[in-house]
């Protein structure tokens, strides 16, 4: 179990997996959000109908997982492992990417696959110092084994836009 009460993260492993212990999190250092409950956070499907006709609309409604995880065993206790991540995130990449070669696929993932991902296409890591919370990476689909060329590399300039 991680120090925050769930699946242990990144932050309770050092090198290959081998747990740190940390001391249990205490109600008083969570932010006031934690203890509101989801309900409070989250918009009730009522209100996001209007997505269907408008951002929502480009959204293939017959897209089916590449890989699927209801056979894989995960469960409480059974974990994927950061390697297991890392491997279906850039085997999903690869299948989407052969199957619209003149198009444009948008992936969204967490920061740790979405690095090694990165790693992975381009053939070297993120620039160091790079990212945020909402980073973003562009690729041009290179064929075969060659490295993708990196258009935009880690980047969260646009966190800083006034909207």
């Amino acid at each position: 179990m991680g120090s925050w009460g769930g699946p242990c993260t990144t932050e309770d492993y050092h090198g290959n997996d081998a747990k740190v212990q940390r001391p249990p999190v205490g109600i008083g250092t969570l932010r006031p959000e934690a203890n509101i409950g989801t309900s409070a956070l989250l918009a009730p499907d009522t209100e996001l109908l209007w997505l269907r006709d408008g951002p929502l609309a480009k959204v293939d409604r017959t897209h089916a997982s590449h890989v699927q995880l209801r056979t894989a065993g995960y469960r409480w206790g059974a974990f994927e492992t950061h390697k297991q991540c890392s491997e279906r995130v850039l085997a999903t990449v690869h299948a989407r990417a052969a199957e619209n070669p003149d198009g444009t696929v948008v992936f969204v993932t967490h920061g740790g696959p979405s690095k090694e991902c990165f790693k992975r296409l381009a053939g070297h890591p993120v620039p160091h110092g790079s990212g945020g919370m909402t980073a973003l990476s562009a690729f041009r689909c290179s064929s075969g084994d060659a490295p993708w060329e990196v258009i935009l590399a880690n980047d969260a300039k646009h966190a800083d836009w006034d909207v």
